[in-house]
């Protein structure tokens, strides 16, 4: 009689610390940012004064569900994996399809502030070498325009409103010139524009940068000093493609040039102020890898390591900062909320992760230091 009076008390606990558990996750959002194990270095590196912006769908609401990925609840009950019957999971999936961006300066505080909520999705963010400026693209239902946040970053600002799609923006150091893909211009793949302004206070003015019916011209990046453009050039229809660099002279590009031989899954080029380090991601076998070029030395592989294979997705969406001395990307993982912030110092090959905050995480991005 005791002994079935003990093991009922101990399901009863069992269940109530479940239960706990699971209010948490509901109820309670991880809205802190903070260093993860390493393998290679367990403190930070000397990121005092720069800023970290990325997307995060962390501060979207979220309920449990059953079943899918997530956690398993009879290993949470510590049953062995051989006994247990059948999996029954236990995930987290926002209520709101949105993402959002967030932001933190290293050195300042601990704690990440969303700038943007309950306001469509911000997806692709990118910003100045300042940190003072962010763009990216604001998806509501089917409509999509690239918005720019500057200032106290509290006023989200549509650049150039049409019904076309415009999307992959990406900003100049100065916060006066912006390289975005759009459909206005009637090509079937679209076309790369170019929004400038004399200053902060001017309207933005729009011209076109490439026509060409027969291929499309994505993800572009414009060098912080407003002196190069990169982007992926493919075939419509197809996935792979050539980086592809122009000089960018006045409302021109020229001098276009094919960075690899052949085409390939590559997505996400970045540049350091001048070209004078390329960045992107590539998908090999089934991971994403992040390589680097320089005229100098040609394409390089950064990472992830072989060994072990990485259990995710691996190192996507990545971005050099201007000054050239740091890679951010996101660690990707198939379950919510797994993802991590990688930083990769390119002298030393020291790379230190973030974790925290909650969600998913897209397009991390590094300022250089504040003076």
């Amino acid at each position: 009689m005791v002994k079935k009076i003990l093991i009922t008390l101990l399901v009863l606990l069992i269940l109530l610390g479940l239960f706990i558990w699971m209010t948490g996750r509901v109820t309670v959002q991880d809205m802190s940012m903070d260093l993860a194990d390493s393998n290679t270095q367990p403190i930070p590196l000397n990121l005092e004064g720069r800023r970290l912006v990325w997307g995060s769908n962390a501060n979207v609401p979220i309920e449990l569900e059953w079943g899918g990925e997530g956690y398993n609840l009879l290993g949470f009950m510590g049953i062995p994996e051989n006994l247990q019957p059948l999996e029954i999971n236990i995930g987290r999936t926002p209520i709101r399809d949105e993402w959002n961006i967030a932001t933190m300066v290293f050195g300042e505080s601990g704690e990440p502030t969303f700038l943007t909520e309950n306001n469509g999705s911000f997806l692709n963010m990118r910003q100045s070498a300042s940190g003072e400026i962010i763009v990216a693209t604001h998806h509501v239902e089917e409509s999509e325009n690239v918005i720019i946040l500057e200032g106290d970053f509290s006023n989200v600002e549509e650049i150039s409103p049409t019904q076309s799609l415009d999307r992959w923006p990406s900003v100049s150091a100065d916060g006066n010139k912006i390289i975005f893909h759009s459909y206005r211009g009637g090509n079937p793949g679209g076309d790369l524009f170019l929004a400038e302004r004399a200053d902060a206070n001017s309207y933005w003015e729009i011209y076109r940068m490439t026509d060409v019916p027969d291929v499309e011209y994505v993800l572009p990046f414009i060098d912080p000093g407003s002196k190069y453009c990169v982007a992926i050039e493919r075939d419509i229809g197809h996935e792979d493609g050539y980086v592809t660099l122009w000089e960018l002279d006045g409302h021109r590009f020229l001098d276009q040039r094919h960075i690899n031989f052949e085409p390939e899954l590559i997505k996400h080029p970045t540049m350091s102020e001048n070209s004078e380090i390329l960045c992107w991601e590539k998908m090999v076998g089934d991971c994403y890898y992040i390589y680097t070029w320089t005229e100098d030395g040609g394409e390089q592989l950064i990472g992830p390591s072989d060994s072990p294979p990485h259990p995710g997705w691996g190192w996507v969406q990545p971005s050099i900062t201007p000054d050239g001395n740091f890679i951010s990307f996101a660690d990707a993982y198939k379950g919510y909320g797994e993802d991590r912030i990688g930083i990769y110092e390119l002298e030393t090959g020291i790379v230190t992760y973030f974790e925290g905050c909650g969600g998913n995480i897209m397009f991390p991005s590094l300022s250089d230091p504040s003076m």
